[in-house]
């Protein structure tokens, strides 16, 4: 079915001069303003624009822009009558698709063009900060019956021998192109977003190279040729907000112009939206006694610091003593305490310890993404793997749990149970999970894990591992090596120590905390609890208790006949040295003794000096329907919510479209 007019993003740029910042990411994917990504501009642009069928046309470093495109639901381009499409080089038996020029990708992508059947191309670039109505500008195209229509605007007639310059007549036909004249004859700079018919723009491309003239660049070849054979070439006038933020310096000057509400811009305007794909994170929390003033804060952010005229993108946590200003931090940057920082970008999921100052005197500083600055980095021997155990007995949560996990069940309106353990394990810098769920169960769980991004379990050194516990159970029965999977994860993972835990109790521990304590304390295995009700125990849980010198002294299975009126309920929650944990799995597998991990451990943790840590945070223990529906309907209470989720510790989930506050 032909379409009207095909938009065409230009976004395999490399982007050069932003140097670290676009090392791993292309230039259209860098981010900007707290929740988007520079290709955000053009995109939405489209998508306000009614141009409903886009091809996002990449070559260098593509994946973080795949990713972030991803079927175009945002943009509103996944619907019957329109579409975005990846347009990446490939080799056909006539050999290397590499693309060498603007104009080249295009022809490079004539079969995708002539499959879409358009009237008209759009042709604009994914690196530039604007809004415009494409409408407006095809209208224009028509009216004037052009071939082609370039966008162009007015800059000082000082700086326009960085651009390429229309020169035009009475009528703004363009007489002239002269790519980065020394002495520029008018001021009129191309906007690189061109409108051309594609019957005849296809014909150039075509004729071109078949005749041995290739036609690798719009600027440099297909407009002078345009011109040179007389066609219909106009310029079409924009006024309003464009940066090409190509520089460091123009991506930060373009940065602190977008926290002034009075930005030509208008970002807040509801009639032309900038569309996302944005993460699930939650709530920000400002701590009260502190200064945030001009800022953009996005949500997941937890700021304990000074924040003066700067954006702070999504998840960005804020340590004690920490001032920032006239600076653009970029997702999931962790700044330690005591930290100054002015005129400065950071790239995404950069880490910056205690005490550091970095501040951009003569030009700004930057810190590339995942880049690590200061004392405060993991070292090896704080390095955790985890085993995490999904197989808890769901029978009484029927029918929630007819076809998924206790894991995935939802909790207060935006979370799964599973994000609790798995956030905890996040903040302890925990990158490598083994995961084991019942068979039937795991739909739901790489529904919402993904590629477990949201957790930082998506890098080249983090992963996630799930295994099906009936596996085990049949290996059992032949007969085989019960935990040789878990064996394997072990040793590989290199970690000095080894953190056990469920998904059933709803509690946000700091498992760097609890580290600490069991390396001071010097023993095999510390276990965490927390002191209830003995009513808020089920059957199957397992209890602590203390001799006179507050050692654990013994455990039991929740059947006892003389409960006290707070019992020491242990949360399926340990930290082991790993060495020893390898050794006691030979151990159980020579008794055999072939089950849980975990459920082993609180079997014979009595035989052992065990080292304890009392959580005193929010808990719920989920062990049947009344108990979900209480641990929900507790979260309305300000405090239970506030101790939850409201922590230092942040709690991750799938993610979501949504906007960041604005701070006066």
């Amino acid at each position: 079915m032909a379409i009207e007019m095909l938009g065409l993003i230009l976004a395999g740029g490399q982007g050069t001069r932003l140097g670290k910042l676009t090392k791993d990411v292309a230039k259209p994917a860098v981010p900007f303003g707290g929740r988007y990504r520079i290709i955000d501009f053009a995109l939405s642009n489209c998508a306000n624009s009614n141009v409903k069928n886009v091809g996002v046309i990449t070559q260098y470093q593509p994946l973080t822009l795949n990713a972030h495109i991803g079927n175009g639901a945002p943009w509103g381009l996944n619907g019957i009558n329109s579409s975005v499409t990846i347009l990446q080089p490939y080799s056909s038996q006539e050999g290397s698709k590499w693309f060498e020029g603007t104009s080249h990708a295009v022809y490079q992508n004539i079969s995708y063009i002539d499959q879409q059947n358009p009237e008209y191309v759009l042709i604009l670039s994914g690196d530039h900060i604007y809004k415009m109505d494409y409408e407006a500008m095809l209208e224009s195209h028509k009216e004037r019956e052009a071939s082609l229509t370039v966008s162009v605007m007015e800059v000082p007639l000082e700086e326009a021998s960085r651009f390429g310059i229309m020169n035009t007549d009475d009528n703004d036909r363009i007489i002239e192109f002269e790519e980065k004249p020394k002495e520029p004859k008018s001021n009129l700079a191309s906007m690189g977003i061109y409108i051309f018919n594609w019957k005849r723009l296809r014909e150039v491309l075509v004729n071109g190279y078949s005749k041995g003239n290739p036609m690798e660049d719009f600027g440099g070849d297909v407009i002078p040729a345009y011109i040179e054979a007389g066609e219909n070439v106009f310029a079409y006038r924009f006024k309003g907000y464009w940066k090409d933020v190509g520089t460091i310096d123009s991506l930060h000057q373009s940065s602190m112009e977008f926290l002034d509400l009075n930005n030509e811009l208008n970002i807040t305007d509801k009639s032309w939206r900038i569309y996302s794909h944005n993460d699930i994170s939650a709530p920000q929390f400002i701590i009260e006694k502190l200064k945030v003033k001009n800022a953009l804060v996005g949500d997941g952010c937890y700021v304990d610091g000074t924040v003066i005229h700067s954006i702070l993108s999504q998840n960005v946590h804020v340590q004690e003593g920490t001032t920032i200003e006239d600076s653009f931090i970029m997702s999931g940057t962790f700044i330690g305490e005591n930290v100054t920082i002015k005129n400065v970008i950071i790239g995404e999921n950069a880490k910056i310890g205690d005490n550091v100052e970095i501040i951009g005197e003569d030009e700004v500083a930057v810190i590339g993404h995942g880049e690590i600055k200061g004392e405060n980095k993991m070292n090896n021997s704080n390095k955790m793997a985890a085993i995490l155990s999904n197989v808890s007995s769901s029978k009484n949560l029927k029918p929630l749990t007819d076809v998924r996990p206790i894991a995935t069940l939802p909790f207060d309106c935006k979370y799964r149970l599973i994000d609790f353990p798995l956030s905890s394990l996040s903040n302890a810098h925990v990158d490598n999970i083994f995961m084991t769920f019942n068979e039937g169960e795991t739909q739901s769980v790489f529904d919402h894990l993904g590629s477990g991004g949201e957790w930082g379990l998506d890098g080249f050194n983090s992963r996630y591992f799930v295994y099906i516990q009936q596996d085990f159970d049949r290996l059992k029965e032949l007969g085989k090596d019960y935990f040789a999977q878990q064996l394997n994860f072990l040793r590989k993972s290199k970690a000095p120590y080894t953190v056990l835990l469920g998904s059933k109790f709803i509690c946000n521990v700091d498992l760097t905390a609890v580290l600490k304590i069991h390396k001071l304390a010097g023993k095999e295995i510390t276990t965490v609890y927390k002191k209830v009700s003995p009513d808020l125990a089920s059957e199957y849980d397992t209890i602590l208790r203390f001799d006179e010198t507050g050692k654990m002294s013994n455990c039991y299975v929740n059947q006892l006949e003389d409960p006290q009126e707070r019992e020491a309920l242990c949360l399926n929650l340990f930290i082991v040295n790993t060495d020893w944990l390898i050794n006691f799995i030979k151990e159980m597998q020579d008794l055999g003794e072939l089950a849980s991990i975990a459920r082993l451990i609180r079997v014979y943790m009595k035989n052992y000096d065990v080292n304890t840590y009392e959580y005193t945070g929010y808990m719920s223990n989920i062990t049947n329907i009344k108990s979900f529906y209480d641990a929900n309907m507790v979260m309305l209470d300000p405090q239970n919510f506030t101790s939850l989720l409201y922590s230092s510790q942040p709690v991750y989930t799938k993610i979501k479209n949504e906007v960041p506050t604005y701070f006066r």
